[in-house]
């Protein structure tokens, strides 16, 4: 049933039968005038119907206090005229002819107080028709204007729903409105602290990528530079192990050089001596050499990765690696211990 009455349709009024705030109270300033004028009216014809009755009861009051005063007058002037017509006979006469008079005056008076009685009761039904009218007019005005009092309150209730339904409306679409205007707000807020928490999260593995590269690099570099320094000992091990021996070899040189260099007179057996030992020197000075070319070699085998990029010592970490470890010092060194 709600449902049949929404789906009702609403009949647009013509455009004399919008009422607006003015046109209202006017109009019910008019009702109410109307209606008060309407009071006035019936209490008028009230007080003027009281004031009728109280004329036609006064008048009759009059009436028959005069018929009363001329019924003893008559009753006096009989018996003032049986007192003379007893005692006199043109008494008699003079009292009939009293009589005739008095019955004229009678009828005469019968007659305009019938008359007045007449026109007074034609008067008082005439003014009693006309005051039922008045009130029926006035009944019917009334209920006029308690029908166009009913219309206009229709109307009004009309206007308020309008009013209420636009209202309703109004307030619906800048809800809508505000309501998407506040969850963009609230969007924008979470796509502002969504892009700053992701920001922090990137930057955040960024770091600890870093982090762990640089660790990474780091523990690469230790074990490299730990290998490094193993490599490095033993290379200078077997170095120094070749160095004795070339220094015992040439040591058994001169030694063997020197025993026939002390036998010979002359001078002349001392030159193949030099030169033997000088081609026994010439070996051991090529061996220390090719140790050299062997140590950077395995010095620049040692500097590549097994991916085959190259690594790159820093010079900070070099000079570290130099404090820390005396032995792995520069290869000039290790060659200038081994001459």
């Amino acid at each position: 049933m709600a449902s049949e009455e929404e789906n009702l349709p609403i009949v647009a009024l013509p455009e004399e039968y919008s009422v607006d705030g003015e046109r209202l109270g006017i109009a019910l300033a008019h009702v109410s005038a109307q209606t008060y004028h309407i009071a006035e009216t019936q209490a008028g014809l009230q007080e003027r119907q009281s004031r009728h009755e109280q004329e036609q009861l006064r008048f009759v009051e009059e009436r028959v206090a005069a018929a009363r005063l001329e019924a003893e007058a008559r009753n006096n002037a009989l018996v003032l005229a049986i007192r003379q017509a007893y005692g006199d006979l043109t008494t008699l006469e003079l009292r009939h002819r009293m009589d005739t008079e008095l019955q004229r005056v009678q009828a005469q008076i019968d007659e305009r107080t019938e008359e007045r009685n007449n026109s007074l009761f034609a008067g008082l039904c005439q003014q009693q028709n006309t005051t039922a009218q008045e009130l029926r007019q006035a009944a019917q005005e009334r209920a006029d204007l308690l029908h166009h009092q009913s219309l206009a309150g229709n109307r009004d209730q009309q206007v308020l729903q309008r009013a209420e339904e636009a209202a309703r409306s109004i307030a619906t679409s800048q809800l809508s409105s505000q309501l998407s205007v506040a969850v963009d707000a609230i969007q924008a807020k979470v796509m502002a602290r969504t892009e700053a928490h992701v920001v922090e999260l990137v930057q955040g593995f960024i770091a600890r990528h870093e982090n762990a590269c640089m660790q990474h690099q780091r523990r690469d570099l230790d074990e490299f530079r730990v290998e490094i320094d193993q490599r490095f000992r033993d290379v200078v091990a077997v170095a120094k192990k070749a160095a004795e021996t070339k220094a015992r070899q040439l040591a058994s040189a001169l030694r063997r050089g020197s025993a026939p260099a002390s036998t010979p007179p002359s001078g002349d057996t001392e030159t193949p001596a030099a030169s033997d030992a000088s081609t026994d020197l010439d070996p051991t000075q090529s061996d220390v050499t090719q140790d050299q070319s062997a140590i950077s070699t395995v010095v620049q085998g040692d500097s590549t990765r097994a991916d085959g990029s190259p690594t790159t010592i820093p010079d900070s970490e070099r000079n570290s690696q130099t404090e820390e470890n005396p032995m792995s010092s520069t290869p000039s060194s290790c060659e200038a211990e081994t001459t």
